[in-house]
Parts: C-alpha cells; sequence; structure tokens
C-alpha cells in the first residue's frame, strides 16, 4: 500500500497501521525460520558430534571389554598363555592380535630323541565401534576374530583348511553388553606323513550371552562329518551327525563352576580296526578285525548348585553293534552330588597353576608338592559327603536287559578325621555300592561261544555260586550286590574279606 502527502490523515493513520503489522509478521517469519536453521544445525552439529566423539569413547570401553576378556581366559586356564599382543586403535575400528601359545617346551632325550616345543596361535579381532559398527546395527560393537596356527606347522595347516582360519567368529555386542554371534570352523582335508587320511566336514553354531565375560551364554553348534582312515593298519573312525544345544551360568565369582542344561546327539559314529594288518618289526600280529558302530545317540547334563553343593547329572542313549552283535538299546545315566563349590573352586585353582605350571630349564618337579593341591582338595570337599555314582549302564540284546550301576561316596568325615592321612579317611568312610543283573540267557550264549565244551557245565557252576552265595538267581536273571562301609565288605549281605585288609570304623582318628 503506497501513502503520499495526498493521502488523507485517516487513511494514511490507517495505511502505517497496516504496514506495521506486515513488517511484524516478516519480522516474526525471519526469527521462525532462523530459528529452525538454529534448531536444525544444532541437531545436525549433535549427530556429528556424536559420530565424531563417541566412537573414540565406545572404542575405550570395548578395549577395555575384549583385553579384560583374554585376561580372565589365561587367568581360569593357566596351559594357555599370552606371548604377545597389540592393540590398534582408530577413529572408527580397532585391531587387537594376541600371540598365545599351548603346553610347555620339554628338552630331547640323550639320544637327541624327543623334546616338543609348546603350540602357538595367532588370534586376530577386527573391531569396528559403534554407535554404528559397519553401519549395519545400532550397536557398541561388532567384532570378527580370526584363530590362526603360528610358527611351526603353519603352512600345512593352511594348505589342509583351505587357507581359512581354523576358527572363527562375529560377535555383536549391544550397549547394554550382552552378546549374540556366530562361529565356524572351515572344512579340511589332509594326508599325515603315515598316510593316515583326515577329512573335517566343518563346525558352525550360534551363541548369545548376557555380557562380554561369557556369565551366561546360550549355544548351539552342528558338525556334519569326521573321518580318520589309516591304510597302514586298516583303521577307520568315522562320526556324522554331531549336534549339540545348551545353556550355562557361571555363578558368583567361580570360574571352574557353571549351571546349566546342554543336551544333543550323533547320528552314527563307527570304528573299525584289523588288527593282523599292523606289523611290528615287519611280524603281522595276530588279530581278527574289530567293527563298533553306535547310532541314533542321545545325550543331556544338567548342573546345578544349591547351598554352596554342586550336583551334575549326565545320560545318554542309542543302539551300537560290535561285529554281527547288535545291541538294541544302551544306557547310561550317573552323575555327581553333593560336590562342596568353594572347596572345589579353591583346589581347582590351586590343581590349575601346579599342573600346567612349565618348569625352567633344569628344575625338578617335586613329586610332593604337586599332590599338594589334590591333598587339599580331598580335604575341603570330604566334610560334605561328596558321592560319584554310575546310576545304570544298561543293555538290551535280544529283547532282554541286563543292568550294572555302583555308587562311591563318603559319610560322616569330621574335622578331627581330616588331622590323618586321605588316604585313610577315605577307606575309613568311604561307603562304596555296586549291583548287576544280568539275563541267564546271555550267560548261556557267552558261555557257548568262548569254552563251547564247557557249556554244558554251566547250571552246575552256577548252583554252586548261588550255594555260596556270589550270585543270587531271581527267575531269567543273575543278581548280585557288593557293599563296602566302615572298612568292611559284604556280597549279597554276606561278609567277604578284602585283599587291603579293610580298615576298622574310625580308624583314620589318631592314626
Amino acid at each position: 500500500m503506497s501513502i503520499s502527502a495526498k493521502t488523507p490523515p485517516r487513511l494514511r493513520r490507517i495505511g502505517r497501521s497496516r504496514g506495521c503489522a506486515l513488517e511484524s509478521a516478516e519480522l516474526h517469519q525471519g526469527v521462525a525460520v532462523n530459528r529452525g536453521i538454529v534448531i536444525g544445525g544444532g541437531l545436525a552439529a549433535v549427530v556429528v558430534a556424536a559420530l565424531a566423539g563417541g566412537p573414540a569413547i565406545i572404542g575405550g570401553k570395548v578395549q577395555g571389554e575384549v583385553q579384560g576378556a583374554y585376561a580372565r581366559v589365561f587367568q581360569q586356564l593357566p596351559f594357555i598363555r599370552l606371548v604377545e599382543q597389540r592393540y590398534d586403535k582408530g577413529w572408527m575400528s580397532a585391531t587387537h592380535t594376541a600371540t598365545i601359545e599351548v603346553g610347555c617346551e620339554t628338552p630331547a632325550g640323550p639320544d637327541g630323541q624327543g623334546g616338543s616345543k609348546p603350540i602357538r596361535f595367532t588370534v586376530t579381532d577386527t573391531i569396528q565401534h559403534g554407535p554404528l559398527p559397519g553401519f549395519s546395527a545400532a550397536a557398541l560393537a561388532r567384532v570378527q576374530t580370526e584363530v590362526r596356527l603360528a610358527g611351526e606347522g603353519k603352512a600345512e595347516v593352511e594348505k589342509a583348511f583351505g587357507g581359512q582360519p581354523l576358527l572363527k567368529s562375529s560377535t555383536l555386542v549391544s550397549y547394554g553388553g550382552s552378546t549374540r554371534g556366530s562361529f565356524e570352523s572351515p572344512k579340511a582335508g589332509f594326508t599325515a606323513p603315515d598316510g593316515t587320511v583326515v577329512a573335517w566336514d566343518g563346525l558352525a553354531g550360534t551363541f548369545s550371552g548376557s555380557d562380554f565375560t561369557g556369565r551366561s551364554t546360550t549355544f548351539e553348534a552342528k558338525a556334519p562329518s569326521l573321518s580318520v582312515k589309516s591304510p597302514k593298519d586298516g583303521g577307520e573312525l568315522t562320526m556324522s551327525g554331531l549336534r549339540m544345544a545348551g545353556n550355562t551360568q557361571r555363578p558368583g565369582d567361580y570360574m571352574f563352576l557353571s549351571v546349566g542344561t546342554t543336551e544333543g546327539g550323533i547320528d552314527s559314529i563307527s570304528f573299525k580296526a584289523n588288527p593282523g594288518m599292523a606289523r611290528t618289526s615287519a611280524v603281522p600280529r595276530p588279530g581278527q578285525p574289530v567293527s563298533v558302530s553306535m547310532t541314533a545317540l542321545k545325550f543331556k547334563s544338567d548342573a546345578s548348585l544349591d547351598k554352596d553343593l554342586a550336583a551334575s547329572t549326565v545320560s545318554m542313549s542309542g543302539a551300537m553293534q560290535v561285529n554281527e552283535v547288535k545291541i538294541d538299546k544302551i544306557e547310561f545315566a550317573g552323575g555327581m552330588r553333593r560336590l562342596h563349590a568353594p572347596s572345589y573352586e579353591k583346589g581347582m585353582q590351586a590343581f590349575m597353576k601346579q599342573a600346567y605350571a612349565c618348569p625352567k630349564p633344569g628344575e625338578k618337579q617335586d613329586p610332593q608338592a604337586a599332590l599338594a593341591p589334590m591333598i587339599d582338595l580331598l580335604k575341603g570337599l570330604l566334610p560334605h559327603n561328596p558321592e560319584y555314582a554310575v546310576d545304570k549302564i544298561a543293555a538290551t540284546y535280544k529283547g532282554k536287559e541286563g543292568v550294572i550301576s555302583y555308587s562311591v561316596s563318603t559319610q560322616g568325615v569330621t574335622e578331627d578325621d581330616l588331622k590323618a592321612p586321605p588316604m585313610a579317611v577315605v577307606m575309613s568312610k568311604a561307603v562304596v555300592k555296586a549291583s548287576a543283573s544280568l539275563p541267564l540267557a546271555w550267560v548261556e550264549e557267552i558261555a557257548a561261544s568262548v569254552a563251547p565244551a564247557q557249556a554244558q557245565q554251566l547250571p552246575m557252576m552256577l548252583d554252586q555260586l548261588s550255594a555260596q552265595g556270589l550270585v543270587k538267581r531271581e527267575g531269567e536273571l543273575l543278581k548280585a550286590d557288593f557293599n563296602f562301609s566302615a572298612g568292611k565288605a559284604t556280597l549279597n549281605g554276606q561278609p567277604v574279606p578284602l585283599p587291603f585288609g579293610g580298615a576298622p570304623a574310625g580308624a583314620a582318628r589318631g592314626s
């Protein structure tokens, strides 16, 4: 709107009022635009700052986690030692390289033969830092790990694995510290100097964990097949369809104790040998070909902890064939009970350090010092009445089942008892139970095949054993029960002498 001197006063006032309003609107619009620019620019600056500074901060945290994880492995497994390590950290990524060795160097004998060197491996971790590692996911980091043999034999192993690492894995670490990823070992095949042919069809699996330390882990793995053949002696080992899955948790500060469940199976595993083909000094050894196979194997293990007492169970089942003999079903069940966890942890730490410490050149091992950790371990476990039990070893053959079971434990060990040597305590406080139940038809068939001339005398022999109380006959079953307690033994309820003379109850005290 144009205002001139000829414009009436009233209209001039209205025009000026509207002009101010337009100017004010334009001013507010400019401020709003500028505010949007400032806010948008601020957000962009924050994002840029996060991308610029975030990886550096995250990189420092990841470095601590990675090196801490390696330190825990070396502490828990002293037979794995760190030779050297490097951590090259960049802005968005880092590389951690560690050379580790397994085993000790042993000198050669006076004739120059023998001796060994530790096996060395190179572990390389290629790390992409968050907040967007590799721009593939929002996470703290992504870690690609490769394990390769280092030193002697490296070229041969690299060739066997087609230039691939022995093992590789990919791990995504979340901001909360949890992990998930996958691992694999590639196919491999080689021929040993003695002609043995090995074919490995690889290994693959997945895992997830609650944190970088592996305190709680869930996993599954599969290995299609393994074959080892020795043309020299006709030996052959094959395995197919290995699979397993489980979850483990490490309670408290324990390093050698975990709880959880693992289960899996093997489609088939077989072993063949022809002893007649083996030669020693160019002279064939006598023997018949042997073939053992197991199919449809299933296994499961459980471990638990209750008020410092650990327990574990293991079970297995499947079918079996030995040469032409087919066993319809085999079963195993057993485990440990009342294992005092703090004593076990302390004893295992001491044992591992003692057993896997590499001696210095010329240093001689002290047998008593080597036994000390085991003695201390026994002293910690025995007062809690630990037990190892094979609850069932069973086989079903031609529709009939045979069963064997046994258990070994201690009962009533006191602090006073522990002043005596551990073996004296065991002999006086040990409780051993064993039982067997075999079908009579099995015994008759074995006798007919092993000693056919004496097979007709078997009923008379069994009658004599039954009259002496060494065997019990219950229908078509032959049974026996053995018990050892307080230094005394019984067989089917009757006292039997012991070859070592036994030990009277309480003999540990004051011995």
